[in-house]
């Protein structure tokens, strides 16, 4: 379920950057938000699964902060993106994310 959120997430993302038309824009935006918003709930839930209660505190915290900062930095990251680049890199930049976390994840794997 966590990576079908992350996945629709990010094909929605290049779709918006892709969009022709305003109301294509909001289209994906709205797939996007829903992918999106599973992100969080699934991600603790299986948090919440894996881990027993001692580890919980520490682990929910380091989720936590990229949730809590990433409305203070993505308008600042945006911003820079369409004064330095184009307006399509603010939903771009998702797929530089995903192909970072993929990398991540099997380099881990190989361990």
């Amino acid at each position: 379920m966590f990576l079908a959120a992350v996945a629709l997430f990010t094909v929605a993302s290049a779709a918006r950057g892709l969009a022709a038309t305003v109301q294509q824009l909001v289209t994906f935006r709205v797939v996007q938000g829903i992918g999106g918003g599973l992100t969080a709930p699934v991600g603790m839930a299986m948090l919440y699964r894996t881990f027993p209660p001692s580890d919980r505190v520490r682990l929910s915290r380091i989720i936590n902060i990229p949730i809590a900062l990433a409305p203070a930095i993505g308008p600042v990251l945006g911003g820079f993106l369409v004064q330095r680049a184009s307006w399509r890199w603010i939903f771009w930049i998702n797929l530089l994310r995903l192909w970072a976390g993929a990398d991540e994840c099997s380099r881990d794997s190989d361990r």
